[in-house]
């Protein structure tokens, strides 16, 4: 099966490194091609993880606006042919929407890996989008069951299918070691838990309030230190100028890392304190190296982590809830914590791997 993934950029997200580990898989036995709208830079880690096997096509978009750009990626779409275009994320869609409804021979799907008004914020593009969808050319297929149930009341009856997301299994790098004597040093002093928070530094993501839980807990004099991961850029504009002014003494932002699975491996917890999301791969990459997860109840939240089995879940999206679930987590007993390991890496092996989604997947693609 000659297959497309199509996706903005290589950027750090969570979306990005799922196609990236799709593509891979799929590779193993069809002919998979990755087109990113824009050149990676050389920030952009995850180029280097695409395998050989996967071709690589950058179409050079510059700007918000590049009609050349789009004629190249027509030209793209109609020269190869695929058996299967697989968009992701919602400026990908809206510029397929021709294509889909001109290559009769060419299935088209579109993921939705937000709950549905997120994932399309603009009126009008909502609007259209539902209006191609009742042509039946594009699928949907959701990533969790909160997100599939988000399309009915905002484009109807669409066809949409349920596949999870999947990763392929994290692998420690050569400075795991180094990450590992840093938090030991930082666990020698009053600090006795290191937490993490991985992800964009947005609104979304309420990272304020994440910080305001860690203030909190500094105040009252718990030996317990946060490090933050991830990027600090919203549309153009540093978010961490904002929070920098809140950032509490036992609070540390390191930036982007691309060896995230080693500070994973090296801490106690993941915190996610999000309002929105869809099925988080940071939650699938904590559940796949056994570490305790601390998250709002949010989007596919729930279908990954349930409270007191294998993580805690706050009981709403305010910072009050989640402080609560993170003192629940801090007085765990070290065996329960090790049962919450146990678990998180027996869960992901049942439900996460990359190669069940690509199953799921290519499932979706036969109909």
């Amino acid at each position: 099966m000659k297959i497309v993934q199509v996706i903005p950029s290589l950027g750090a997200g969570g979306a990005e490194r799922f196609v990236v580990d799709l593509c891979n898989e799929l590779a193993t036995k069809h002919d998979v091609t990755l087109c990113v709208f824009r050149t990676p830079t050389p920030k952009a880690f995850l180029k280097d993880y695409v395998d050989k096997h996967v071709r690589l096509v950058s179409l050079s978009k510059r700007g918000s606006v590049d009609f050349l750009f789009v004629l190249r990626y027509w030209w793209f779409l109609f020269s190869t042919r695929p058996n299967v275009v697989n968009t992701h994320l919602s400026i990908v869609a809206f510029y397929t929407y021709v294509p889909a409804l001109l290559l009769w021979s060419t299935q088209f799907f579109h993921t939705i890996h937000n709950l549905a008004l997120w994932e399309e914020q603009n009126r009008f593009l909502r609007f259209l989008r539902r209006l191609v969808l009742l042509t039946h050319r594009i699928g949907c297929i959701s990533i969790s069951e909160q997100t599939h149930r988000s399309l009915l009341p905002i484009y109807g009856h669409v066809n949409s299918r349920i596949v999870h997301n999947g990763i392929a299994m994290p692998i420690t790098t050569p400075a795991a070691e180094e990450v590992q004597h840093d938090m030991t040093t930082l666990r020698n002093g009053s600090c006795k838990s290191v937490f993490l928070y991985v992800g964009r530094l947005h609104p979304q993501k309420q990272p304020q309030h994440l910080l305001s839980v860690f203030a909190r807990l500094h105040n009252e004099g718990v030996g317990a230190h946060l490090l933050l991961v991830g990027d600090d850029l919203r549309s153009g504009q540093p978010v961490m100028s904002e929070l920098r002014k809140n950032l509490p003494q036992n609070a540390a932002y390191l930036g982007p890392r691309a060896n995230v699975p080693d500070y994973m491996s090296a801490v106690d917890a993941l915190c996610l304190p999000s309002l929105i999301e869809g099925l988080p791969i940071v939650i699938l990459e904590a559940l796949a190296l056994g570490l305790p997860i601390i998250a709002t109840p949010v989007g596919g939240v729930p279908e990954a982590v349930v409270d007191g089995r294998n993580g805690f879940l706050a009981a709403d999206t305010s910072a009050d809830a989640f402080y609560q679930a993170l003192k629940r987590f801090l007085a765990c007993p070290p065996d329960a914590v090790e049962r919450i390991r146990r678990q998180n890496m027996e869960d992901f092996q049942n439900k996460f791997t990359i190669a069940k989604a690509a199953k799921g997947y290519l499932a979706a693609y036969r109909g």
